[in-house]
């Protein structure tokens, strides 16, 4: 039956007409609270008409009708295919977030990732040892149960969990390089150059000390430093400086892989690099003892000193002053071969003459004595 207004229906109905819409409203604020949204109440429109007592009566001609309209919960059987049917932890507090982490029998591999790497961000001064906690406890072995049926994407978040949860499970980190192994065609150069971070970075205690865990083996930075070339031109510039100091650290790569594709794709972007990136490129150049090629460190490398990426004089904050000034000087110790007083000498100029007076106690102090 049709919604009406006016009616010149001759008989009453026996009882209240009812309509209904074929699409059901869903009502936000019903949402469940906990692990699935299998519990969420879904409502449809209920449509009432209120017609008059002498409704029906030919003398009284049209009438007017009344519709009222509220919503019911609807039957199991027009129950839609919910959409988007998943938690999202990233609008929770830390708090709302352990309590759905509480029941992670019921959530999906997606939400079980999603919610430990929110919980990870939650805890930026690092405050909490989920080593120990009950929650993180049991969603660990759950996510150690699920790791051979994590996608590629999420076996890097997975790495990204335990390293921001500061885990020091040395079974859940190789587990988790092992099966990243099996996934290293998926990986494209920024995820490889993630992997290579992760895995090479220390997990810090309460006193700043590293842990004493073997995340890996040397064979897996083996692997990914031999797919590296073809993945290097999308590289972007803090992966690239990540990826150098990796390589340098480890004693990994070949002479090939640095020429050819590592150092070249760093010359291109040379002139872009901050100054905090730049420091760090000298510093992991001079670990290498990488002295042979003097076009890269003459043409490139302390160019870098005097012009921005738009050929004009680069100009440093004494901040930034200070922390190439740093970089060159331990420079100059690692490889006394390279000229660099006169590069250090510009530097300096961006320092304010308090700073430069203790920089040149420095270098005096470190020069040997005839």
């Amino acid at each position: 039956m049709n919604t009406l207004v006016k009616s010149r229906l001759l008989f009453r109905p026996l009882a209240p007409v009812f309509l209904q819409q074929s699409r059901p409203n869903f009502m936000l604020f019903n949402q469940f609270f906990f692990a699935s949204n299998q519990q969420m109440r879904i409502y449809e429109d209920r449509v009432k008409i209120q017609y008059p007592t002498d409704f029906g009566k030919i003398a009284k001609g049209a009438q007017n009708l009344i519709i009222k309209k509220n919503n019911r919960p609807a039957k199991i059987m027009n129950q839609p295919i919910p959409l988007h049917d998943y938690i999202n932890f990233k609008t929770m507090s830390g708090n709302e977030i352990i309590l759905n982490l509480d029941n992670v029998e019921n959530l999906r591999n997606s939400e079980l990732i999603s919610g430990l790497l929110e919980l990870g961000r939650r805890d930026k001064l690092q405050e909490h040892d989920w080593n120990i906690h009950p929650v993180t406890q049991k969603c660990l072995k759950s996510l150690r149960k699920r790791m051979s049926m994590l996608t590629y994407r999420n076996i890097i978040q997975t790495a990204m969990i335990l390293q921001k949860l500061r885990i020091i499970d040395q079974e859940l980190w190789n587990l988790a390089a092992k099966n990243s192994m099996k996934l290293l065609h998926k990986f494209n150069g920024r995820e490889l150059a993630i992997l290579l971070d992760l895995y090479d970075r220390d997990i810090l205690d309460d006193e700043g000390e590293p842990h004493l865990i073997r995340k890996t083996d040397d064979q897996f930075f083996e692997r990914i430093t031999g797919i590296l070339p073809i993945q290097m031109k999308i590289l972007g510039r803090e992966y690239q400086i990540r990826v150098l100091e990796v390589l340098v650290k480890r004693d990994l790569g070949s002479e090939r892989l640095y020429r050819d594709y590592l150092l070249l794709k760093i010359e291109r972007n040379m002139y872009k690099f901050s100054a905090n990136q730049y420091s760090r490129l000298v510093r992991a150049l001079a670990d290498k003892q990488y002295v042979e090629d003097i076009v890269l460190w003459n043409e490139f490398v302390f160019q870098y000193v005097y012009f921005n990426d738009r050929k004009e004089a680069r100009k440093f904050t004494p901040e930034e002053a200070r922390t190439v000034w740093d970089s060159l000087f331990y420079l100059k110790l690692k490889c006394p071969t390279l000229d660099v007083q006169e590069h250090i000498i510009k530097v300096e100029s961006f320092i304010p003459k308090e700073d430069s007076t203790s920089n040149q106690e420095q270098i005096n102090a470190a020069e040997p004595k005839v």
